[in-house]
C-alpha cells in the first residue's frame, strides 16, 4: 500500500474540480499564438499547506499530485508543448526519512499509474 495508515482517500479528501467544470470563457480568452512552448513549475509549499489545514505533510504532497494533473491538462488544452516539474531538490534529502520515503513512494506510484 502506498501510504498505508496516512488516512488519505483521494476520492473523498480532494476538493478539486475537473477541468471540464472551469468556465470555458477563461480558455477562450487565451491567445494560443502567445502561449509559451515550455513552462516550468517549482512544486513548493505542499507540506506547509497541509500543516495549515491541520493535516500531515504527506496530505499536501498528495494534493500536489492532483494539482500537477490539473496543470498538465490545462497546459495541454492551451497548447503548451513542454512542461517541466521541479519536484525534489537536493535540500529535500534533509527531510525526515519517513517523509522522503513517502515522497519516493508517491513518485513511483504516480508515474506507474
Amino acid at each position: 500500500m502506498l501510504m498505508e495508515g496516512c488516512g488519505f482517500d483521494t476520492n473523498k479528501e480532494l476538493n478539486l474540480r475537473p477541468l471540464s467544470e472551469f468556465s470555458m470563457s477563461l480558455f477562450d480568452q487565451i491567445d494560443t499564438t502567445r502561449v509559451p512552448r515550455h513552462v516550468a513549475i517549482i512544486m513548493d509549499g505542499n507540506g506547509r499547506w497541509a500543516k495549515s489545514q491541520g493535516r500531515e505533510r504527506i496530505f499536501g504532497h498528495f494534493n500536489g499530485v492532483e494539482a500537477v494533473r490539473a496543470s498538465l491538462k490545462a497546459a495541454t488544452k492551451v497548447g503548451t508543448k513542454y512542461l517541466t516539474l521541479y519536484a525534489f531538490s537536493t535540500e529535500n534529502w534533509n527531510r525526515p526519512k519517513e517523509e522522503v520515503e513517502a515522497l519516493m513512494n508517491l513518485l513511483v506510484h504516480t508515474v506507474m499509474s
